[in-house]
């Protein structure tokens, strides 16, 4: 059974899925890449476009708009001024040295890039994403050095954004791993509820597959722009149940009978 057809049954039946246990590991990682580079698709799209929207509006609200200044001390350093907020219709670009403008009211814009008095906040589909200046500790950050490396990073900027959408895939194999491995922990609980003989590998693969249902509607959530409240939980409580009707579906021992 290929892996798209695994993914279809993964939807709606844990007895079907029961019967995974068997295969090797191997496949079942290759349906957790698989699974994992389906759900960061929206994530990666988003803020792809938004860091290159946000590098122009960027290079053309310092050349135009924004007044000389640096980032020293982990901190923007200019002259006393309002707070700059322009829109291009699509991306709003906020200069404020001030600290009016906090990270916490970023999520508002679709997309955004803001310079604010402690940090560099790039929002993508409402999803702000934060660097504090104290990473660039030691740099000489003004605004023509910006400038500068603004015209430098344009001729390679979609090799930049690539190479983060490798490091956001990386980090959601990463984290994926880590919650098959706790929930296969959690299987071991509930086979011996049910007095189902299993190995842990067994136990590993039904619970890399537990997670399908939650996951791709979140991917489609993310992609429609639309937050579901509470997904940790319903995450954690739909998967455990698949988990669970899936080893509840293996057949248990037979009892010896006593001559």
């Amino acid at each position: 059974m290929n892996v798209y057809k695994q993914l279809l049954i993964s939807l709606y039946s844990p007895k079907k899925m029961a019967v995974f246990r068997f295969q090797s590991i191997g496949k079942t990682m290759k349906y957790i890449f698989i699974l994992t580079f389906i759900s960061i698709l929206p994530t990666s799209l988003f803020l792809g476009y938004g860091i290159l929207k946000s590098a122009d509006i960027t290079q053309e609200m310092l050349t135009k708009e924004v007044p000389e200044f640096t980032i020293s001390d982990g901190k923007l350093q200019t002259d006393p001024i309002k707070p700059i907020i322009k829109s291009d219709g699509n991306i709003v670009f906020i200069f404020d040295s001030s600290g009016k403008i906090t990270s916490q009211t970023m999520d508002r814009y679709p997309y955004a890039v803001a310079l604010l008095q402690n940090e560099l906040a790039v929002t993508a589909n409402h999803e702000p994403h934060l660097y504090s200046y104290s990473l660039f500790q030691g740099m000489d950050l003004s605004k023509q050095n910006i400038l500068s490396y603004l015209n430098t990073l344009n001729n390679g900027l979609i090799v930049f954004v690539l190479l983060i959408i490798v490091g956001l895939y990386i980090l959601a194999v990463g984290s994926r791993f880590i919650g098959i491995t706790i929930f296969a922990c959690i299987g071991m609980i509930f086979k011996n509820m049910l007095h189902r003989k299993m190995i842990y590998k067994q136990l590993w693969t039904i619970a890399a597959y537990s997670g399908t249902l939650t996951t791709l509607l979140f991917t489609v959530t993310k992609g429609l722009s639309f937050y579901l409240p509470g997904q940790a939980f319903f995450h954690w409580a739909v998967s455990g149940i698949f988990l669970f009707l899936a080893i509840k579906h293996i057949p248990a021992p037979k009892k010896q009978s006593h001559l």
